[in-house]
């Protein structure tokens, strides 16, 4: 068993979503603070991957592969992480550009309401890979000089009810979970304890093959991880944990190096990537010879 002299967080995000940190700052921040394994989780995208890859190179620390996809169950939103995922993956990939494409168009019917409201704001360029959201324009709105704090921005104008909040068109779990395993990774609810029907969510998203529960993280009490992991042990589904570090300013932060997943549950996370990346190999080599049996009886 892999032994690990500093902290395992697999839960955090950059630039490219709705972080304040590019990729590349967020592992320096990270090795600052210990973390020795780190997954960037950015919503919707792995565009901060290759970026995050290289400077995990640079400070020593293990970079895991991820992405947290933002979808529908029972008309709730849900965030799905998806962990070990290969950003090369077709499916992944036409998975994020179809929710990026819904989010711009969220994002510019969003600047459009601010505007009709008395709150026109001047929008910078933005990258096509980037995953727009409220906390960008939060960010924009405080910039501005519109309100006083990112706190004020949401209470005003971005919270549900307010002149600025756009619903999100989501896609279902079931396309999440099956994008996540199609890119080789496999999917966790991700911070089940913040949605009062978390139980609901967990049972639903058994039925569309759900490799595990976050259990560790910044807003989970003691009482609400141990009941994750309980229910995960219930259902031999895999633990994982991480702060949901968003930035410097950001409340969680302080948990940033300090709140994340056991090694032993890494172990086993590794485990079953393993595990699976030898059934998706097995069950190539199964298709391709069926295909080269069919080829030779034409």
């Amino acid at each position: 068993m892999a032994e690990h002299l500093g902290v395992v967080d697999l839960h955090s995000h950059s630039t490219c979503s709705d972080g304040t940190l590019t990729p590349s700052e967020l592992v320096a921040e990270a090795a600052r603070r210990g973390v020795a394994v780190l997954a960037l989780t950015d919503h919707d995208t792995v565009a901060g991957l290759a970026e995050a890859a290289e400077a995990a190179l640079q400070h020593g620390i293990e970079l895991v592969r991820g992405i947290e996809v933002t979808c529908d169950c029972q008309g709730m939103e849900v965030h799905m992480l998806g962990l070990g995922v290969n950003p090369g993956s077709g499916d992944l990939q036409a998975l994020c550009k179809l929710i990026l494409s819904r989010r711009r168009l969220r994002f510019n019917e969003m600047i459009e309401r601010l505007r009709m409201v008395g709150a026109p704001l001047s929008v910078p360029e933005t990258a096509d890979g980037m995953a727009l959201a409220r906390p960008f324009v939060a960010r924009l709105l405080v910039q501005q000089g519109f309100v006083e704090s990112y706190t004020e921005a949401f209470d005003r104008y971005l919270k549900r009810g307010c002149p600025g909040y756009v619903e999100h068109n989501r896609i279902s779990m079931a396309q999440a979970i099956a994008a996540i395993h199609a890119g080789s990774g496999l999917a966790f609810v991700a911070h089940p304890g913040l949605n009062p029907r978390g139980d609901d969510v967990v049972y639903e998203a058994r039925q569309f093959g759900l490799d595990g529960i976050e259990c560790w993280h910044s807003d989970h009490t003691h009482d609400v991880q141990n009941h994750y992991r309980a229910m995960a042990q219930k259902f031999d589904m895999l633990c994982s944990g991480g702060a949901d570090f968003h930035g410097l300013d950001h409340p969680r932060s302080k948990h940033f190096g300090q709140r994340g997943c056991p090694s032993a549950e890494l172990d086993r996370i590794r485990a079953r990537l393993q595990r699976a990346g030898v059934e998706r190999r097995s069950e190539q080599s199964l298709h391709d010879l069926a295909s080269k049996s069919a080829l030779h009886n034409v």
